[in-house]
Parts: C-alpha cells; sequence; structure tokens
C-alpha cells in the first residue's frame, strides 16, 4: 500500500511490524595468501529476439512517412477556365453589382421626384427638411422589410 492508500482508507488496520531478518553468524574464512584477478573473458554480444521486449513506448516505432511529391502538371488554367470553374463567386458578384447599380439608379429617381415636388409647391422649411428625411427613412424601412424576409 502506498502512503495515500494509508491516509484515505477509512477501515485500514495497520500489520504487527515485522522482526528484523537474523543475521548468520560469520564463518572462518580461509587465508588468502595474494589477490589473484578473475580470468577475463571477451564480452560477447547480446543476443536478443524480438518477442522477449514489451515495447513501453509504441509511438517510437512509427517512421514518419514523408510524403512522395506528385509531379507538377504543366497545363496552367486560362481566366476563362478560372472563371467557368469559379462560376458561383462570378455569379454572386454579378448579382452584387446589379443590386449596387439598381440602388443608384433609385436613388437619382427618388432625387428627381423629390426636386420636381419641392419646387413646384410652396412649402415651409420645416416642411420641405421633413420631406428631404423621408426619402432615406423610406429606404431604410423597405431595406429592413426585406432583409426580415
Amino acid at each position: 500500500m502506498t502512503s495515500l492508500d494509508l491516509a484515505f482508507e477509512e477501515d485500514f488496520e495497520p500489520s504487527p511490524p515485522q522482526p528484523p531478518p537474523k543475521k548468520k553468524p560469520p564463518q572462518q574464512q580461509p587465508e588468502i595468501e595474494e589477490y589473484q584477478p578473475p580470468p577475463q573473458q571477451q564480452p560477447q554480444p547480446r543476443q536478443t529476439k524480438p518477442e522477449q521486449f514489451t515495447n513501453y513506448y509504441p509511438y517510437q516505432e512509427q517512421q514518419i512517412q514523408i510524403p512522395q511529391p506528385r509531379p507538377q502538371q504543366s497545363y496552367q488554367y486560362s481566366f476563362w477556365d478560372r472563371m467557368v470553374m469559379s462560376r458561383r463567386e462570378v455569379i454572386k458578384l454579378f448579382i452584387l453589382s446589379i443590386v449596387i447599380i439598381l440602388g443608384i439608379s433609385l436613388e437619382k429617381i427618388g432625387c428627381h421626384y423629390i426636386n420636381q415636388y419641392l419646387s413646384s409647391n410652396d412649402l415651409t422649411s420645416i416642411q420641405e427638411l421633413l420631406v428631404r428625411l423621408s426619402f432615406p427613412i423610406i429606404v431604410f424601412i423597405i431595406l429592413w422589410i426585406i432583409k426580415s424576409l
């Protein structure tokens, strides 16, 4: 058991202490006249079998495989080929440009008729201001309604 098990285990009963192991009495050793080194053997290479080892780090066995470069195509796409390939984006840009042109033309038409209305009628300065402010407010309300659909 680890010290954490001892600290967190509720019904832990300590075991009685073990007596130390008994030492054998020393025996008399024969007298050695001279020190003789043991005969040296040449180290032999270790022969191991792969079945004997357990790989604790499996990520080390994996070899990094470098992707082989693909041969580059010599064909270069022309402008029209790229336009056809990105047809959806081109259509979106075309619709956006038409919406911008429509907004500019509606603004010119609105300004023309407001100026004509103001020049033909005799209005006070406050009434003229209200008519001029009504045009952008009406455009804003129409855009808000279209956006909410």
